[in-house]
């Protein structure tokens, strides 16, 4: 609630004692007295013509600069209050504030008598400083169930907080209102929804009354255009509606019944277009009863056109609309301006509509002159409050021993000062002298949960002169509510489903103390006292709501919204390595997730192990190192870990598999996790492959080591084992022989084997125990009839046929190769380059093999004619072949020369190596025989050593002679 700073006025002039001056003594007078604060007020006299009293009547007073002075009020009216004449401080709501124009306040007046002229409140403003005064709530009383000014926020100043609202089709906000604004409907489509509520639904069961002002434009859509409706369809079949009505330009009212719903219509033309008219209705439920329409406070004559059968239905599942139907219908629609809309559930009297009438057309007030006053101020309502009381001395002589008598307000506590006399609820003040001229004043200190205060009972009652004095002037103090900032400390806005909230109220007032503190947790869990702590049962979003009461009866609310939430625990459970091998190591990880926004405490993880794995002590470990925790032994692997919301954690420990586990064997393990917040288990399993494993191994050697003649013995060396860690069953040899090798011969040692049958050198070999193998020696020939060089591999391999009993899976190689190379000797001139001397031939020509041969071999040779040396005449050709019998490296042939005796230069001859069988021919395949001439040259002399010519016989002849 709220009600405005406190006031303090003078009601009446002070009396000296005994009613008459005194001419010689003291003569005493009494006041009490504050800081002025309000200087202005206004008197509102009612003019009520009807022949009844009103009560808890809202006035509206309308203001304008010729009836208050705007230069004296704070800017939006904040310091204006009403009060009665007995010192009542009125509830108001300011409708508009316009300095400059139209100022419109609804003021609850409790009581106008009937056909009075003379009853009065006064409006006080003229305070700078005073706090906004207004309390829209206790203006209306609780028959009012909605009343809608029709401001742009379609809000409800009942109290009952029935606001309105409008998300598609929305009127507009009119500044033309009756009364401040209006809601402007286009008679389309246009609605204001106030929704349903237990204070808004079946207003009339008991009787009730809806009123409105409208200015239509026309009857609106289907010219049935709806003030004001609580049903779902045109008739109102279930629920009630308050129409114009097109057959009459006049008002309609429908009202849902269980047989026949019934329709009431004003019988004439009453409602007039673009001009604004105050309609209402009053209905009390029940087919026997006729509502009552009024226009302009007018009763209208009414026609039941449909008269209803059965019982009244309820309209509690509908909407209550304004201006239409329902949201979205357009056959319905008003069109036009709504102002100042209001349901009550009561039956207003004609007089009551009439002076409410009147009041809104501002025919119910009469405004009296502006008058300046001297108000004191006032205190908090609840906190100490201090009176100064002032003792006057205007006669000739000092007075002594100056007794004050207070008697307090009703509703005023005694609190400090003075002395207080409980049977009289009196005040006793001393003040020990009074010169003349002069004043003195006391102090006392009293409390009240009043909003207002009247003190008429104080008086100078004795002094040591025997001076007193008359009642001092009336006090009306007019106290403010008490500001309450109601305020709590929580120990965490969010917390883990389990864990516990403290609250502390951090509330303060400058009213009384606070008293009282209610705490309500919003899980139907309740508490009081300054703290308070509560540990929510499931998780949610929770609004805390504290409530402080002070000594008057003044409450103030907190709110805080709470998360409590919970941790979301998933486990995924793996193995590695998958599959797994019987006797090997298994390790298992576990990786807990929280999904949820809490924390878990206590996260364990339990594990009962297969009898088939044996726990592998000291194999746990936690990540991260923050969660903490510790690990265990089965069935406990790891506990007492923390995982907040969005983490997760991995646990991993190992275990040894059997090794006496079938091949195949399916193992399957279940990690179960729980936590302190999460005590049923959640799990996850996995299943592991176990498998008899076995490593072959083979590897194969030959002697000698590359390369090697055709016609070569050499043997392969083939040592197999398995390496375990099972037994092997089902081992097959595969050796296959190359063609190059003959003369095959073959012999085993070690573990049995038995050729196949089905192919040459694939054998069988019997079960292996891990580390058990044996040797195969392969001995053969190369093919002493290789005609080129020739690199052949052979390989060994070994694998297992019994897949459903074991499997090979181990690093060892299965397989293993040895190749060979056959290189044949290479046949070739033993020199590039030859010579003999012409008459020592022939020439002997020798060809080598670089390796002695273990078959013959040939070598084929000739000479060409493309050397200086004339075939035939300075050699004999040659054409033929050598043999190189096994083991020979050298072999030579001869080129026979033609000695002669002619002195010439030397002559060569080309030879050339042209093929061979059992060797290759190699550089040099060519060689030049060189012969040298050893002829001596011929001597020329003259043929004599003198020579004569007859002159006449000449030339000469000169005879030269070779020899």
């Amino acid at each position: 609630m709220l009600f405005p700073l406190a006031l303090l006025f003078i009601m009446a002039t002070a009396q000296p004692a005994h009613g008459a001056p005194l001419t010689a003594g003291p003569v005493l007078s009494v006041t009490k007295q504050g800081a002025s604060n309000w200087t202005r007020r206004i008197k509102l006299v009612f003019t009520n013509t009807v022949a009844e009293d009103v009560n808890d009547f809202p006035v509206l007073v309308t203001l304008n600069s010729s009836r208050i002075d705007y230069a004296q009020t704070q800017n939006a009216g904040q310091d204006i209050r009403f009060v009665d004449p007995d010192g009542t401080l009125l509830p108001h709501e300011i409708d508009r504030w316009d300095e400059t124009g139209t100022s419109q306040v609804w003021v609850k007046v409790p009581n106008i008598p009937a056909s009075s002229s003379t009853d009065y409140i006064w409006l006080y403003y003229g305070n700078p400083t005073a706090p906004d005064g207004q309390n829209p709530a206790a203006v209306w009383d609780g028959s009012f169930k909605g009343v809608w000014h029709m401001d742009s926020g379609f809000l409800d100043s009942s109290g009952f907080g029935n606001h309105g609202t409008s998300v598609v089709h929305l009127p507009t906000t009119s500044p033309n209102g009756q009364i401040d604004n209006a809601q402007n409907y286009d008679g389309s489509n246009d609605y204001i929804d106030v929704g349903s509520d237990a204070s808004l639904d079946n207003i009339f069961s008991g009787g009730g009354t809806v009123s409105a002002w409208i200015n239509p434009r026309s009857l609106g859509h289907d010219q049935f255009g709806r003030i004001a409706d609580k049903s779902t369809n045109n008739d109102a079949t279930n629920g009630w509606a308050f129409e114009l009505d097109k057959n009459r330009q006049s008002l309609r009212f429908n009202r849902g019944y269980s047989g026949i719903s019934g329709g009431w219509v004003v019988t004439s033309s009453q409602i007039q277009f673009n001009q604004w008219q105050f309609v209402t209705v009053t209905y009390s439920d029940g087919a026997a009863n006729d509502p009552s329409i009024t226009i302009n406070a007018a009763p209208q004559t009414l026609l039941n056109d449909v008269a209803p059968f059965g019982s009244a239905v309820s309209d509690a599942p509908n909407s209550l609309r304004i201006g239409n139907v329902s949201p979205f219908a357009g056959d319905r629609a008003f069109d036009g301006l709504l102002d100042e809309v209001r349901v009550a559930t009561t039956v207003r009297s004609s007089g009551w509509i009439t002076s409410q009438y009147r009041s809104m057309i501002d025919n119910f007030i009469g405004y009296g002159p502006a008058e300046a006053v001297n108000l004191p101020g006032g205190g908090i309502i609840g906190a100490p409050y201090t009176y100064t009381v002032t003792v006057s001395n205007s006669g000739t002589s000092a007075a002594t021993n100056v007794v004050v008598s207070d008697t307090l307000p009703t509703g005023a506590n005694y609190l400090s000062g003075g002395t207080y006399f409980p049977a009289d609820n009196a005040v006793q003040l001393t003040i020990p002298t009074v010169l003349t001229g002069q004043e003195q004043t006391a102090t006392f200190t009293i409390t009240t949960c009043e909003s207002s205060l009247l003190n008429t009972g104080y008086r100078v009652t004795s002094s040591n002169e025997g001076a007193t004095s008359g009642a001092g002037p009336d006090v009306l103090s007019v106290l403010s509510p008490p500001t309450i900032n109601a305020a709590f400390d929580v120990s965490a806005l969010s917390v883990t489903l389990g864990d516990t909230i403290s609250f502390t109220d951090t509330s303060t007032t400058n009213g009384g103390p606070l008293v009282a503190r209610q705490w309500d947790f919003g899980d139907t869990t309740t508490a009081s006292g300054s703290t308070a702590s509560h540990t929510y049962a499931s998780a949610g979003t929770f609004t805390a709501t504290l409530t402080v009461t002070d000594t008057c009866g003044f409450t103030a609310t907190a709110q805080q919204i709470l998360s409590v939430v919970t941790p979301v625990l998933s486990v995924t459970k793996l193995a590695s390595p998958e599959p797994v091998a019987g006797g090997t190591q298994l390790t298992y990880t576990v990786v807990v997730s929280n999904s949820g926004q809490g924390t878990a405490g206590n996260v364990t993880i339990s594990d009962t192990l297969s009898a088939d794995v044996t726990f592998i002590s000291g194999s746990v470990t936690i990540q991260p190192g923050s969660v903490g925790g510790a690990s265990g032994t089965p069935p406990v692997i790891a506990s007492g870990m923390t995982l907040a919301g969005g983490q997760q954690l991995t646990v991993t420990f190992g275990v040894t598999v059997s090794a006496a586990l079938a091949h195949n064997t399916s193992l399957i393990n279940t990690a179960a996790v729980t936590s302190s917040q999460t005590p049923s288990p959640v799990t996850s399993s996995v299943a592991s492959t176990v498998e008899a494993r076995v490593d072959l191994s083979i590897n194969k050697t030959v002697s000698p080591l590359t390369p090697v003649l055709p016609g070569q013995s050499i043997t392969y060396t083939v040592t197999y084992a398995n390496l375990g860690p099972h037994a092997a069953t089902g081992v097959v040899l595969t050796d296959i022989i190359p063609v190059t090798l003959t003369n095959v011969s073959i012999s085993n040692s070690g573990a049995a084997i038995t050729p196949t049958g089905a192919v040459s050198n694939v054998w069988q070999v019997a079960d292996l125990a891990p580390s058990e193998g044996g040797t195969i020696t392969v001995t053969g020939t190369v093919d002493p009839l290789l005609t080129q060089d020739t690199v052949f591999t052979n390989t060994a391999a070994i694998s297992l046929t019994n897949t459903a009993d074991n499997v090979e899976s181990g690093p060892a190689p299965n397989s293993s190769s040895a190749a060979t190379t056959v290189s044949l000797p290479r046949a070739a001139f033993s020199s590039a380059a030859t010579s003999v001397v012409e008459d020592n031939g022939p020439a002997l020509i020798t060809v080598t093999l670089t390796a002695a041969p273990l078959a013959t071999v040939t070598v084929n040779y000739r000479s060409t004619a493309s050397g200086s040396a004339t075939p035939g005449t300075d050699f004999t050709p040659v054409n033929s072949q050598l043999t190189f019998a096994p083991g020979q490296t050298t072999a030579a042939f001869t080129v026979p020369v033609t000695a002669d005796t002619i002195d010439e230069p030397n002559e060569t001859v080309n030879l050339s190596l042209t093929g061979a069988t059992g060797a290759v021919v190699a550089s040099p395949t060519a060689a030049v025989l060189t012969i040298l001439d050893d002829d001596d040259p011929p001597v020329a002399d003259f043929s004599s050593a003198a020579f004569s010519v007859i002159e006449d016989n000449g030339p000469a002849v000169i005879s030269v002679t070779l020899s």
